[in-house]
């Protein structure tokens, strides 16, 4: 009984996927195609800046920066939540030793686009990953973190 009327009173969160859901649906409405975009990737000591602008025909020009593979479009870091949030991804010594990564991601309020993507390991205890971990000290490394540091509409 005390649990439902907490629940009454407390507001409801949404769920990450209609987050996503919601946030993607902006980024649809959008009134332009083509845009200006800048990000930071960080994962430990490793850090890297990427800069280019996305044309209207969805074409990368004018790429700098020193991360490395594909860059991160704003449909490319919408994928990426959306495959977090639909499929198992274990951390880099496994589900039973480090857990799931999860990413939660913050989102423009207005455009939609993802502003930040933070990944976390939530441990999953299974008896055989601690005794793995407790015996060979598999720790998980630090789990990246992105950032879009600039973002800018370009108007036909």
């Amino acid at each position: 009984m005390l649990n439902g009327l907490y629940a009454l009173q407390r507001p409801q969160q949404p769920s990450r996927i209609g987050q996503l859901l919601d946030a993607r649906q902006r980024w649809l409405q959008r009134p332009f195609a083509a845009y200006a975009i800048e990000l930071e990737r960080t994962e430990g000591p490793y850090s890297c800046f990427q800069s280019f602008v996305m044309n209207a025909d969805g074409e990368v020009e004018q790429l700098q920066g020193d991360c490395r593979g594909e860059p991160w479009s704003v449909e490319r870091l919408f994928d990426e939540v959306e495959q977090h949030l639909t499929s198992v991804h274990c951390a880099p010594n496994g589900c039973a030793c480090d857990g799931r990564i999860l990413v939660e991601a913050s989102y423009d309020p207005q455009l939609g686009y993802p502003t930040e993507l933070r990944y976390t390991a939530v441990p999953q205890f299974d008896i055989r990953g601690w005794f793995r971990s407790a015996f060979y000290q598999a720790h998980p490394r630090e789990l990246p973190h992105l950032i879009v540091t600039s973002f800018r509409p370009i108007e036909p």
